[in-house]
């Protein structure tokens, strides 16, 4: 019984609730002056931990004797773990695409905030590969040369292609 008390909150309201008892016998049995019927802890212990059917639920639906939820179809039982995870990740899910719009408005808010973008200079793809040519064509004959940098440089500067 302090079981219940502790873990879902047990009140001696619920107790008439759920037990049909008097106020009386049900602050008697919250109390421990008297000791609770097997039966009816066993109800209260159905009732709080959620295994007791809902009305709203298919009628061949119940639990079998290992504590499994069958549904009288080609599928497994399922165990309290499972249905109480996909509860879980459910609710998990619908709190995580509520926050979707806040997240969208605050990022739209802070792009309208960010300061415009300086303009990004255009190059002519030609005339930058011919530039990147040159460079590779001038450090590989500089490694290759018995010429001093100096020279290969001047020469390769005569040679230079018009960047025009």
């Amino acid at each position: 019984m302090q079981y219940l008390i502790e873990e879902h909150l047990l009140t001696v309201d619920k107790i008439v609730d759920i037990c049909h008892v008097t106020r009386r016998t049900a602050r008697r049995w919250y109390s421990g002056e008297t000791d609770i019927p097997k039966a009816m802890l066993r109800l209260l212990r159905l009732e709080l931990t959620g295994r007791i059917m809902p009305e709203s639920w298919p009628h061949y639906w119940r639990f079998n004797h290992i504590d499994m939820l069958e549904a009288e179809s080609c599928y497994p039982a399922l165990t309290w773990k499972t249905i109480s995870w996909f509860n879980f990740t459910t609710i998990a899910w619908r709190e995580s695409v509520a926050m979707i719009p806040p997240v969208v408005r605050r990022i739209d808010d802070l792009i309208a905030r960010l300061p415009p973008l300086p303009d990004a200079d255009i190059i002519n793809l030609a005339q930058y590969r011919a530039e990147l040519e040159y460079q590779q064509l001038k450090y590989s004959r500089v490694m290759e040369s018995d010429k001093s940098r100096d020279e290969i440089l001047a020469e390769e500067f005569e040679k230079r292609p018009s960047t025009d």
